[in-house]
């Protein structure tokens, strides 16, 4: 049911993620059967697309980040990428395909077809409201740069979007201090506007955020698993054991080694790098159409979403089993 379900809920259009991955696919194929260089051409591919993982910051995908990627499909067999060439070029009518061999196979009615379309396209408007808005958002800090007056990219980070407009009209009175502070510790309240750093800003948190859930060695000894929605697969379905990674920053994807378990309370575009590397996905919150559940089944990696507590249960180094058949993820004994 669970592997129905991903075909059945997946994009029929490509992502725009599976276009960057077939240009460089292509320029991959090329370099295996004819050599030569290939820096400018993956240079223009980085500048098509070095906005795609951006996120609500706007930053961007370095040439290395390209160019490793490049060499991982190079090391590729050629027929391995044929097939992945074929597969996206082709994307929309093996998707239907594959949907109607499940409807025949089931015996789905005409009704629910049409209702199990609508959710698919949902989840293509969703991915594609995404990537547009990471578009839009890395355009956005392009134009500030020009009216940056001496302000480093971290800074506009925190400007108010009023703040903004201040600034394209030479009227910003912020300063790069308080910019700075804001950088470090701050909380905004969305009816006032008002902003709080520092100190102020950790009694508002302690005031009106709930604290965090925490387990005790006991509880971690006590729990034998921990269950969520299946949002990949993989290639097989089976049960996928490793160490346990907390990735819930940027930051932490450099614990990450090839076939770690990655859990996270969510992930975002920023996180993408250590994704590929991940034997499995795990998060805490998230539903189908949530960017794990989104990104796993673009990189066919086994994914368990909503579990609620795994990022606060597991710690680094756990050794964990992750069975995306049935949803759940557990300690390794």
């Amino acid at each position: 049911h669970n592997a129905a379900a991903e075909i059945l809920l997946a994009p029929e259009e490509r992502t725009f993620t599976q276009k960057m991955n077939l240009e460089l696919i292509k320029l991959a194929l090329r370099i295996k059967e004819h050599g030569g260089d290939y820096a400018d051409e993956l240079k223009e591919i980085q500048d098509n697309w070095l906005w795609i993982n951006g996120g609500y910051r706007g930053t961007v995908m370095d040439y290395t980040f390209f160019e490793n990627t490049f060499k991982g499909l190079v090391a590729k067999e050629k027929a391995d990428l044929l097939v992945q060439s074929y597969e996206l070029q082709n994307w929309e009518e093996i998707a239907v395909r594959k949907k109607n061999e499940i409807y025949e196979k089931l015996n789905i009615d005409e009704k629910h077809r049409n209702l199990i379309h609508v959710l698919s396209v949902l989840s293509t408007h969703k991915v594609y409201r995404k990537d547009i808005s990471f578009l839009v958002i890395y355009m956005f800090y392009q134009i500030l740069e020009q009216f940056n007056d001496g302000l480093k990219q971290k800074h506009l980070y925190y400007l108010t979007l009023d703040e903004a407009k201040d600034m394209i009209r030479g009227e910003l009175a912020t300063t790069k201090q308080e910019l700075a502070e804001r950088g470090l510790e701050c909380v905004r309240f969305g009816q006032s506007g008002e902003i709080f750093v520092g100190k102020k800003a950790r009694e508002m948190v302690k005031k009106y955020v709930e604290p965090d859930k925490t387990f005790t060695e006991d509880d971690r000894h006590r729990v034998k698993l921990l269950e969520g929605s299946t949002a990949c697969l993989g290639k097989t379905g089976d049960w996928v054991s490793g160490e346990v990674k907390i990735v819930i920053s940027p930051e932490d994807m450099k614990k990450m080694r090839q076939g770690d378990i990655l859990v996270a309370t969510s992930t975002t575009p920023e996180l993408v790098p250590a994704m590929k590397m991940a034997g499995a996905i795990v998060t805490d919150l998230g539903g189908i159409t949530s960017h794990a559940a989104i990104v796993s089944r673009e990189l066919n990696v086994p994914c368990v979403i909503g579990t609620r507590y795994a990022s606060k249960l597991f710690k680094d180094g756990d050794q964990a089993v992750v069975c995306p058949r049935h949803g759940y993820i557990k300690f390794q004994k």
